[in-house]
């Protein structure tokens, strides 16, 4: 089948670079989605590996939103590329696809041009005015405060009265399995504010 899409490159760091192939961030138009995803990553297999797919799985028994995730075979422009991991990324169409209606998306935004040497966190990454948020519900329902409250607090008491403890909890247990700390990393952690309940 055809789609329409746009295409870049995705992945900064020197793994994505290095070789000849590269990993790739596509975006399907709205008129026809592919397999019901809005926008996919394909990320060689150097940069990730089959433990994503496992990690989506228990996303999937454990927090209830499930993701797609799959090894996938890729040509560009008829020449052979290999295996690649396919990753759906975080979208209204996703949410939709989970019953998570009223939910918003909060996170710090990408910088790429500051003087330090990581990649996903800076200096200013959770400084209030370099967030970004996807108002999907279309309610100013003062997340962006509670954002700022979470990021200078250290009380437990106060933080539970901003978070799901419980699923942060799951999350947390999910990410210590694999030892992973990029996806808690800076601009990667892309926190759900559901709009019903008042909580991260």
């Amino acid at each position: 089948q055809s789609y329409d899409a746009k295409i870049k490159i995705h992945g900064r760091s020197e793994e994505h670079f290095l070789g000849k192939k590269k990993s790739y961030a596509i975006k399907f138009s709205k008129s026809k989605l592919f397999d019901n995803m809005r926008e996919v990553a394909l990320i060689i297999l150097d940069e990730q590996d089959i433990t994503t797919v496992f990690s989506y799985y228990l996303v999937n028994k454990y927090l209830n939103v499930d993701v797609q995730s799959k090894l996938v075979r890729v040509r560009v422009n008829g020449v052979e590329q290999g295996l690649y991991l396919l990753e759906e990324k975080v979208r209204k169409e996703l949410l939709e696809k989970n019953k998570l209606p009223g939910v918003d998306i909060v996170n710090p935004n990408a910088m790429w041009t500051t003087q330090t040497t990581t990649t996903h966190t800076h200096q200013f990454t959770h400084n209030i005015a370099g967030i970004k948020t996807k108002d999907l519900s279309g309610q100013n329902s003062g997340k962006l405060l509670k954002y700022k409250k979470i990021y200078g607090s250290n009380n437990f008491n106060e933080l539970s009265r901003l978070v799901d403890i419980d699923k942060f909890a799951r999350f947390e247990a999910i990410r210590m399995l694999h030892a992973d700390q990029h996806t808690a990393g800076g601009d990667n952690l892309k926190l759900f504010y559901d709009n019903s309940s008042g909580l991260y």
